[in-house]
C-alpha cells in the first residue's frame, strides 16, 4: 500500500502545474483609461495580454485602496480589452486606484474626482434647480511624430498643471494616426498567443482590424504622457478622420467608390474596443459584420449566416463592401489606387428580402463573395449641472466631396438622420 502512495504521489508531481505556473497571472498591457465620469461612478478600461480578468482596488485614501470592483472577462475578439463599472461612489470626493488582475498583484493606476451632483446642492432659494461650476478640457489631435516620437510633452504640462483641477475632458478626435498599420493578424495571433484556427470571427472577416488595434497600442505603449493623462482624467471621445483612414469622405453617399470611405466600419469597431465604450450613445445598435454573395447585375446581398430580420436597421447606418486587401488600411496615397473588390462601394439598403437577403442600390458590378458591413450610429450626449454637451460624428455620413462646388446643395457632413435628431435636440 504505502509503495502505491509513493507512486501516485510521485505522479502527481510529474504531472501536476509547477508552482510558479499555479502562481502566474496574465499581465495588463495597456490603461487603465477612465471614462464615463458620473456624480456616482465612473469607467475604467484596461487591456490584458491574452483573455483573463481584472477588477479594480480603491479608495479615497491613496495607501488603502481597501475597496474591489467586481471582475471583468477581457476577450480576444476585442483585442483583450474591458471595462469595469466602479458604483456606489461619493459626489465630489477623490478617489486613488489600481487595476489589478484577478489573482495578481496591483498594477498601473492613478486618481479622479467623481463630478458634483445636482440633489445635494440644491437650495429652494438661493440654488433651486442645485446648479454648480465646473471645469473640463477639450482638445483635438495626438500626432505622435517629431524627434521623439511618442514624448508629447503637452501632456505632461497638462497632467502637472489641470489634471486635478477639471472634471473631464473631450478629446475632440484624431487620438491615432495611422501608425503600424501594415500589423497582419498572423502578427497578432503571435503576439495573443493563439493559432490559426482559435482566430475570432471578427478578425477573420476583417483582417485589417489587427493593424488600426496596434495602432492604438502603440500610441498608448510609446505616448507615455499621453497614456498618464488618461489615467488621470476620466474622458470623451469624438471620431474623426484618423481613427477610420485620413481625410475620409464619401461614406454616406450611396454608390461612392473608394477604399477609405469603405473602411469606416473596421476602425470604428476598433475605436470602439478602445475609446468609444466611454462615450454616451443614442442608438445602441452596434455594427452588424458579414460575408455575403452578389451577382453582375442585381441588387441582392445574400449572406447565408445571417439573419437581416433581427437587425435594428432603423437604428444602424448604411452598407459598405469593403475594399478588401492586406494595405486597405493604411494611409498611404498610393494604395488608394491598388484594385480592390469589384463591388466595394458605398450601398443604400432598399429593404429586408427575408433572413438571409438585402435589397440594395446600386446593383452589383461583377459576381462574386466579399465582406460587407452594416455601420452604427455614434452620436450622442450628456449633461452637467446646465450644461448639454453633444459628441457628434463628422465622418461616418459625410457625403462626397465636390471641389468645383463646396457649397453644392444637399451635401451633409452629418448625414440626414444625424442632423435631424441634434435639431430636434
Amino acid at each position: 500500500m504505502s509503495v502505491f502512495i509513493q507512486f501516485a504521489f510521485t505522479l502527481l508531481l510529474l504531472f501536476s502545474p509547477h508552482p510558479a505556473t499555479l502562481a502566474e497571472t496574465v499581465p495588463i498591457t495597456h490603461g487603465p483609461i477612465l471614462g464615463r465620469p458620473g456624480a456616482r461612478s465612473v469607467a475604467v478600461w484596461a487591456r490584458t495580454a491574452s483573455p483573463a480578468g481584472f477588477h479594480v482596488v480603491y479608495s479615497t485614501a491613496v495607501d488603502t485602496l481597501a475597496h474591489r470592483s467586481h471582475s471583468v472577462q477581457t476577450l480576444l475578439d476585442h483585442d483583450n480589452t474591458g471595462v469595469v463599472e466602479l458604483s456606489g461612489l461619493e459626489p465630489y470626493t477623490r478617489y486613488y486606484y489600481k487595476v489589478r488582475p484577478d489573482g495578481g498583484e496591483p498594477g498601473p493606476g492613478g486618481s479622479f474626482r467623481t463630478l458634483r451632483e445636482s440633489d445635494s446642492l440644491v437650495d429652494p432659494d438661493l440654488n433651486p434647480e442645485g446648479l454648480f461650476n465646473f471645469k473640463f478640457e477639450f482638445g483635438c489631435g495626438n500626432a505622435q511624430r517629431g524627434s521623439t516620437p511618442g514624448a508629447q510633452p503637452l501632456f505632461k504640462t497638462m497632467v502637472d498643471k489641470i489634471a486635478e483641477d477639471i472634471s473631464f475632458a473631450i478629446l475632440n478626435g484624431d487620438f491615432i494616426y495611422e501608425t503600424d498599420r501594415d500589423y497582419t493578424p498572423e502578427a497578432w495571433r503571435q503576439q495573443v498567443g493563439i493559432s490559426t484556427d482559435q482566430t475570432p470571427r471578427v478578425v477573420s472577416l476583417l483582417p485589417t482590424v489587427t493593424g488600426v488595434w496596434e495602432n492604438y497600442k502603440t500610441y498608448l505603449s510609446r505616448g507615455a504622457n499621453l497614456a498618464e493623462w488618461h489615467r488621470n482624467v476620466p474622458s470623451y471621445f469624438t471620431i474623426d478622420d484618423h481613427e477610420t483612414l485620413n481625410d475620409v469622405y464619401g461614406s454616406g453617399s450611396t454608390g461612392f467608390r473608394a477604399r477609405r470611405a469603405v473602411f469606416r466600419d473596421i476602425g470604428t469597431r476598433a475605436w470602439y474596443d478602445y475609446l468609444a465604450w466611454s462615450n454616451p450613445r443614442v442608438h445602441d445598435a452596434g455594427i452588424h459584420f458579414g460575408r455575403g454573395s452578389l451577382r453582375a447585375g442585381s441588387d441582392v446581398l445574400t449572406d447565408e449566416d445571417a439573419d437581416f430580420t433581427a437587425l435594428n436597421l432603423e437604428e444602424m447606418s448604411n452598407l459598405h463592401v469593403h475594399w478588401g486587401g492586406a494595405r486597405a488600411g493604411e494611409n498611404l496615397r498610393a494604395t488608394d489606387e491598388y484594385e480592390g473588390d469589384p463591388n466595394a462601394g458605398v450601398y443604400e439598403i432598399v429593404g429586408v428580402l427575408g433572413p438571409r437577403q438585402l435589397r440594395i442600390r446600386p446593383p452589383a458590378s461583377a459576381d462574386g463573395e466579399m465582406s460587407y458591413s452594416i455601420g452604427r450610429r455614434n452620436w450622442g450626449k450628456f449633461r452637467v449641472a446646465n450644461c448639454e454637451f453633444y459628441l457628434l460624428d463628422t465622418r461616418s455620413y459625410r457625403d462626397a466631396r465636390n471641389l468645383q462646388q463646396p457649397d453644392e446643395p444637399g451635401i451633409s457632413m452629418l448625414g440626414k438622420p444625424q442632423l435631424t435628431w441634434l435639431v430636434d435636440e
